[in-house]
């Protein structure tokens, strides 16, 4: 019933959620013509089952290569549903996974670490390849 499986595209990422495992993956580039319109499913799916699941545990795994700002607020407003679960006892696990070059996105992290205190945001260098 919560569990969502979205395929990529050339402008949105990959996006899994997995209740039964407690797992929910967003990776590759994100820079859908209409972020808010992408995501609204995607918070509303995990906003309701963070009410109803009594597992609360939840991994979450960022690997964006690239996301816009549009995207940067729908990751703040799941950040924020994230931390208000932690606030209530959940165990969340973030791994914010990114290319050793792409400073951006590391500095991303970095920030996101900073401002969800309540978060366990681990900061995961994938090495260069080649």
């Amino acid at each position: 019933m919560f569990s969502l499986n979205i395929n990529p595209t050339k402008s949105s990422p990959y996006v899994r959620f997995d209740p039964d495992a407690c797992d929910f993956v967003i990776q590759g580039e994100s820079y859908p013509e209409n972020a808010a319109a992408f995501y609204e499913p995607v918070l509303t799916r995990i906003g309701q089952w963070l009410k109803v699941s009594d597992r609360k545990e939840l991994n979450v795994e960022f690997e964006l290569r690239y996301y816009n700002s549009s995207t940067s607020k729908a990751i703040m407003n799941l950040l924020d549903l994230l931390q208000a679960a932690s606030e209530n006892g959940w165990d969340i696990d973030v791994s914010w996974r990114f290319h050793a070059e792409n400073e951006i996105i590391k500095e991303s992290g970095e920030e996101f670490q900073e401002d969800y205190d309540l978060l366990d945001i681990r900061l995961i260098v994938i090495p260069m390849q080649g």
